[in-house]
């Protein structure tokens, strides 16, 4: 017993240390794009953020779950080249936080200007991917006069209601968007990655459970606060709220099975020409990190207009 127990602890340590250098390979990749870890203190919230790069300004808004070293760093080197990036971490993900009492898409808006201002950025471009998508399509509509061009990825905007929602949880046996995106279990983590990755690599459960310690054990009731006013998001007042006018870029994994591709099509047709849709074959929800070389080469050339 006194065997198996030592080995355990080694495995832990050893998932501990591979966590470790996986977080120090993107940060590693991050730096070497130019960007530079920043603090922002502001009226709303605590914000950690990234910020480097030359050239038109771009925010990258992560989506739900880890923070934006896990979601962006094969964007920021080829990005970074051409823009100046903004790189934050949602409020209540990865570093960002906030004793606003609200747990909104207005309050994460508000937090991607007060990163914009910091930087001394007025107008920049806005790329979001799911919850960031909804975060960048509301900054689009509430701040239209901070905001350029419009990348959604792998989200649906005001196309999305309440009978989607339900197909949503019917979909993956779940009763509230809670139990599929805050896993109370660390097994329960491999389905999360399978959204995503089309070839999930076997991860063993000590694995799990440190990546579960890791991430879904901070500000749990915040962030299921913000999965309830997204289902508020998603309801008939959002019928109500205008269009973004700005020139939009789709982007959508042909296998999603969060936002379904044809919600994408469903969207593209609200937007009334003022949209394009990219399909990324074989790619499921979030191509940034599946496919980023098709992501990279889609996006690119829509922010160079």
């Amino acid at each position: 017993m006194r065997s198996f127990l030592a080995l355990f602890a080694l495995l832990s340590l050893a998932a501990c240390d591979l966590a470790a250098v996986d977080r120090q390979r993107r940060q590693a990749r991050f730096e070497a794009a130019g960007l530079v870890s920043t603090r922002v203190e502001g009226p709303c919230c605590s914000m950690q953020s990234w910020v480097g790069g030359q050239g038109t300004p771009v925010m990258l808004i992560q989506g739900f779950g880890g923070d934006a070293l896990v979601q962006w760093d094969r964007q920021v080197e080829p990005f970074s080249r051409e823009h100046t990036l903004l790189v934050p971490d949602l409020v209540f993900f990865g570093g960002s936080t906030s004793s606003d009492p609200r747990r909104s898409l207005a309050l994460q808006a508000e937090a991607m200007l007060q990163v914009a201002d910091a930087a001394g950025v007025d107008r920049f471009d806005v790329v979001g991917v799911s919850y960031g998508g909804l975060v960048a399509w509301w900054l689009a509509v509430t701040f239209p006069e901070r905001i350029g061009r419009l990348v959604l990825v792998d989200s649906p905007g005001t196309a999305f209601g309440p009978a989607d929602l339900q197909a949503l949880l019917d979909r993956h046996g779940v009763a509230s968007p809670q139990a599929l995106l805050l896993p109370e279990r660390p097994e329960q983590i491999r389905d999360l990655i399978a959204l995503v990755e089309p070839h999930p690599p076997p991860l063993p459960g000590f694995i799990l459970r440190d990546v579960h310690a890791a991430i879904f054990q901070d500000q749990v009731a915040e962030k299921s606060a913000l999965l309830d006013d997204l289902v508020s998001f998603m309801g008939p007042a959002a019928q109500d709220l205008p269009l973004p006018q700005q020139p939009t870029l789709l982007v959508w994994g042909s296998g999603d099975r969060v936002f379904p591709v044809e919600i994408a099509h469903r969207l593209e047709g609200m937007l009334q020409g003022r949209a394009q849709l990219v399909v990324i074959d074989g790619a499921l929800h979030g191509p940034n990190v599946s496919h980023p070389e098709q992501f990279n080469a889609a996006v690119l050339p829509f922010l160079r207009r």
